[in-house]
């Protein structure tokens, strides 16, 4: 049977059965191990990763990221096992999958683990992985680690900035009057435990907060439409955590009522905002990767430095943009 599969990037990887092949799997490597048992002194250990990521594999961060990672292990011998915490947005249903991914875990039996986003760390790391003894190392995880109690001498990882004040200053380049910032976004714990980092910021550019955290789409609209007509600037920080989002809905309904520059630091949120700056999705995808050849070499996690991103760059959406006459700065003014 052809054990290897080809994922973004074109990489081959050993992938091993998950999902519900537990008691195959584990009867397989039980009937493997006895059957080899002559031949354990000619063998030799094949380290296994398991990558765990909240994003969606496809999506463009998901796919840039993936594909650094496989560009650093491409030449190590090695197997890769990517596993998706798919939970729509809701804390239960993040929970849960987080239990099937640790079943999944611990069947693999993997000696080391790369963990991107908050969600994560939040269903997953912090329960289960948090104090060892498989290593792991994290990314997506913006601001702070600090509420993750991390890094430990079992975990370390880098930590997301967003460019949130570029991006301001990039809409107020396009609007020295403006005096008000709204922030809209999904009503998260991420979101609300994030407001230590980022107010500071709009009030380091002399702009007044208002904040718009929705639990769900209809109310998500009502304050889209409302922020439109009364504020200057709207910051679309996140989606996550709205009950009931629909993309095709959302995408008419910022067409019909954008009145302002809507930005955000999220590639994913463009189809609804003016412009935006995001970070490089490889620099983080690279750097976990080359720590986790440094681990397997023999480093402990707790002797690895926790970093932070440094790469960003402009993007704006031209249709949007249109619409209400706005002009992004050329990059460097």
């Amino acid at each position: 049977m052809d054990n290897t599969s080809s994922l973004p990037g074109g990489q081959q990887v050993m992938v091993l059965p998950t999902g519900n092949t537990h008691r195959d799997l584990s009867s397989r490597r039980r009937w493997l191990a006895a059957a080899a048992l002559p031949l354990l002194s000619c063998t030799r250990h094949i380290p296994f990763i398991a990558h765990v990521t909240a994003i969606d594999p496809n999506s463009p961060t998901g796919k840039e990221t993936g594909t650094a990672i496989q560009d650093v292990l491409q030449g190590r011998e090695l197997q890769l096992e990517p596993l998706h915490l798919h939970g729509n947005g809701h804390f239960v249903s993040f929970t849960r999958a987080a239990e099937s991914v640790m079943e999944s875990l611990k069947t693999l039996e993997p000696d080391l683990i790369l963990a991107f986003g908050d969600e994560v760390m939040t269903h997953l790391v912090v329960p289960f992985l948090r104090q060892g003894p498989t290593p792991v190392i994290f990314g997506g995880v913006q601001w702070s680690a600090n509420a993750y109690e991390v890094p430990n001498r079992f975990v370390t990882g880098i930590v997301e900035q967003p460019p949130v004040e570029d991006a301001i200053r990039m809409c107020l380049a396009g609007n020295r009057k403006a005096q008000d910032i709204f922030i809209l976004a999904g009503d998260t714990p991420e979101v609300r435990r994030n407001r230590v980092h980022l107010d500071p910021i709009y009030w380091k550019n002399k702009l007044s907060t208002s904040y718009g955290l929705t639990p769900d789409f209809a109310r998500w609209k009502r304050a889209f439409r409302w922020t439109n007509d009364n504020t200057d600037i709207v910051y679309f920080i996140s989606n996550s955590g709205i009950a009931g989002w629909d993309d095709e809905e959302a995408l008419q309904h910022v067409r019909q009522y954008l009145r302002v520059p809507v930005f955000t630091c999220d590639p994913r949120l463009m189809p609804y905002a003016v412009a935006g700056r995001v970070n490089d999705p490889r620099e983080q995808g690279q750097w976990m990767a080359t720590q986790a050849l440094r681990v397997l070499d023999g480093t402990e996690p707790g002797e690895i430095r926790l970093a932070y991103t440094s790469h960003s760059t402009p993007i704006h959406n031209a249709e949007l943009a249109a619409k209400i006459g706005f002009t992004p700065p050329e990059e460097g003014n």
